[in-house]
């Protein structure tokens, strides 16, 4: 009689493990890094004078964006590419999340959301975007930040990882408050 229990719990508990986890990946993106500080180098007010230009650069980003702000919607636009560090020392880029962040008159992060997904590209490749967004009503100004996984070059020859090579992190975020 316990033999069949044991059987059943041996497979239900890494599923019931998996669900959780599950569970825990599906917070929205919105909620991303809410009540995080934003440095004050990447902020751009939030103007309702005509079309807005700017640019925001990096070790890792070079971004050129404009934007009009029309009574509580955003429109954005702009292109982004990596920095030269990548196209010279990397193979292939596996992913790029780059945000922008809604913040508040003190610079948190009211609301998050994605300007560019991507998956599995070349570092040269130029990244653009074109959004209408909500404005949530208490933001003051605009920042971005991003985070990436690039696969450096390497000498191997295992095609699966991208000729040897290891990953490289890259990201900038958010602080946490204290």
């Amino acid at each position: 009689m316990y033999a069949p229990l044991k059987t059943v719990a041996g497979w239900m508990l890494p599923l019931l493990f998996l669900f959780i986890f599950g569970l825990a990946g599906c917070q929205s993106t919105e909620s991303f890094y809410r009540g995080y500080r934003v440095e004050n180098q990447s902020i751009a007010p939030l103007s309702t004078l005509e079309t807005q230009q700017g640019a925001w650069k990096t070790f890792d980003i070079d971004l050129t964006y404009q934007y009009q702000k029309t009574d509580n919607i955003l429109n954005i636009s702009g292109t982004t590419t990596l920095g030269l560090y990548y196209e010279l020392n990397t193979s292939r880029i596996r992913t790029l999340d780059l945000f922008l962040f809604f913040l508040d008159d003190e610079s948190k992060v009211l609301e998050t959301t994605y300007l560019v997904r991507r998956l599995e590209f070349n570092p040269e490749e130029k990244q653009t975007f074109v959004k209408s967004l909500n404005i949530p009503t208490e933001a003051a100004s605009i920042a971005f930040g991003y985070k990436g996984t690039a696969q450096e070059d390497g000498s191997g020859t295992d095609s699966s990882d991208g000729g040897g090579g290891s990953q490289q992190i890259f990201f900038d975020l958010p602080k946490r408050p204290r």
